[in-house]
């Protein structure tokens, strides 16, 4: 790539909450990553937390997201959904070959988390867990 040319990674976003709010803030902010889309990991809350902006797609739901980058559409994805589907959609990711940032928590048991690195290991997949705080204020 040439000099002043910058490669835009192209992201989606599972769970549009408190978290999924931080990581679309923080990516906006790059030149070098953009959210194409999104989706909820579960149903809208009725307080509409959850809704995305309006300019990014919108899936119908995080398996949708999902098979878009499998096919291509995207780059990778951010997973900040609820701790309780992270690891399903995170195995869904890594059997797409999909590379994923996870928040944490990954999974809610040892034997989760070790059967999704026994995935990892097989495939051509790469799994980050979130350790670090996003977004901080300056």
């Amino acid at each position: 790539m040439g000099q002043g040319r910058v490669r835009v990674v192209r992201l989606g976003l599972i769970g549009v909450g408190a978290w999924g709010r931080r990581y679309l803030e923080t990516i906006r902010r790059r030149e070098d990553c953009q959210i194409l889309a999104f989706a909820r990991a579960s149903a809208r809350p009725a307080d509409g937390n959850g809704d995305g902006p309006p300019e990014v797609r919108q899936c119908d739901n995080w398996q949708d997201l999902v098979g878009l980058a499998e096919r291509g559409g995207l780059d990778g994805g951010v997973v900040a959904s609820t701790p309780s589907v992270q690891a399903e959609v995170a195995q869904a990711g890594v059997s797409a070959a999909v590379p994923l940032l996870v928040e944490k928590p990954l999974g809610f048991s040892a034997e989760v988390c070790r059967e999704l690195l026994r995935q990892v290991q097989a495939r051509p997949a790469r799994v980050q867990q979130s350790e670090e705080r996003i977004g901080a204020r300056e």
